[in-house]
């Protein structure tokens, strides 16, 4: 990963954050950016070990499952150009490393003291021994697992400011590629949550105010009298339109939008398919609880065969659960989990080699956190 793409990473999480709605009451989103340094450490089998200071970033968004406990999907990326590499020949400063990784998290708070956990799946670029210090030409990719410990507190009604404390550690699935763990102290800014300004069911108000009324509780959407409701959804990979019945049964039809991109720079036309056919079950009037059989691909987008004059088909069967919101307005959001994933079900992607189904954590990088707008009809 280059450094300004890494730059434009930063930039991309900064804009989301300050772009983010800022709801003057509680709300049951829940979202967390963080940025600061880290220290990352990169232990190699081969000898070739490195270490050094770089900047790291994590976004988390999710939703308030009780007022102090938050379910959310953690992405995060750090960055480093200064890293030593332990018995060099040379001059061993200025090698980078990147870390990237996606993965499922839980996080608490009280009396402003906040704790987290998370696990998922990373991938780590890497400097060799052999190669420039400005080539990222190793990867391995696995499961991490992360804490966090720190405080936070009201920023003039912005958000809630803090300091977290980060330890992340990672392996990777090859024996050849590093295990390694990063450390960080890193600023924090939250999504503003007002749980404490209301006692007694009444509102608190500055001094000199007068008490506002109690927000409505929302229209009850989860089973709606339209018989079929058509939603547009979309996430990080996967995009899709949806089409949900009055018995709960759905069908949606899509694909991997973010695999489209990758065809230009390999001079190919890459084009995405998918389906997913599940159930939901209402558990208030806003919350469902999913299950779903997803089938995602991408045509075009594998090697090619010894007698193939074509690229081959990508294509992964995932079996979900998930968690789903729909407001009174329409909006939709929710996420969904990989609890299983078979690798190259439809059988053409010409590699023999590839790993025939990911389990948790590693299928965790198929974790889709989505937006959307629901219509009935």
């Amino acid at each position: 990963m280059s450094r300004p793409s890494v730059c434009a990473t930063v930039a991309l999480l900064s804009l989301l954050v300050s772009t983010a709605p800022r709801p003057a009451r509680a709300s049951d989103f829940y979202g967390r950016w963080q940025l600061g340094p880290m220290y990352l450490v990169n232990d190699l089998p081969r000898g070739a070990d490195s270490h050094g200071w770089g900047i790291g970033t994590e976004l988390a968004l999710g939703a308030r499952l009780l007022p102090a406990l938050a379910l959310h999907a953690s992405f995060f990326a750090d960055y480093s150009s200064w890293m030593a590499i332990e018995r060099a020949l040379s001059s061993g400063d200025g090698y980078e490393t990147a870390v990237v990784g996606l993965g499922i998290g839980a996080s608490t708070s009280w009396s402003g003291i906040t704790l987290g956990l998370a696990t998922g799946a990373q991938a780590t670029y890497y400097p060799e021994l052999e190669q420039d210090p400005r080539d990222l030409s190793g990867a391995g990719i696995g499961p991490f697992v992360s804490a966090s410990l720190g405080y936070e507190s009201d920023a003039l009604g912005l958000g809630r400011l803090g300091i977290q404390g980060v330890a992340r550690y990672r392996v990777s699935k090859d024996a050849g590629d590093p295990k390694g763990y990063e450390l960080g102290l890193l600023l924090s800014l939250a999504l503003p949550d007002e749980r404490g300004s209301e006692r007694g069911g009444t509102a608190v108000t500055e001094a000199g105010s007068e008490p506002r009324e109690p927000l409505e509780a929302p229209a009850h959407t989860g089973a709606s009298p339209a018989t079929y409701t058509l939603s547009a959804q979309m996430g990080w990979w996967n995009a899709e339109l949806e089409l949900l019945t009055a018995s709960g049964a759905y069908l949606a039809l899509g694909g991997p939008w973010v695999g489209a991109l990758l065809g230009p720079g390999n001079d190919r036309t890459i084009i995405p398919f998918g389906v997913r056919l599940g159930y939901q079950l209402d558990l208030s009037s806003a919350w469902q609880l999913r299950a779903a059989a997803h089938l995602a691909g991408l045509y075009g987008s594998a090697g090619r065969c010894v007698d193939c004059a074509s690229n081959g088909t990508d294509s992964w069967q995932l079996f979900e659960l998930g968690a789903r919101h729909q407001s009174s307005s329409g909006l939709v959001y929710g996420l969904d989990l990989p609890l299983f994933v078979i690798n190259d079900v439809l059988g053409l992607d010409n590699d023999s080699s590839s790993d025939p189904f990911f389990a948790p954590p590693v299928s965790l990088a198929f974790l889709q956190l989505y937006v959307g707008y629901a219509w009935g009809l």
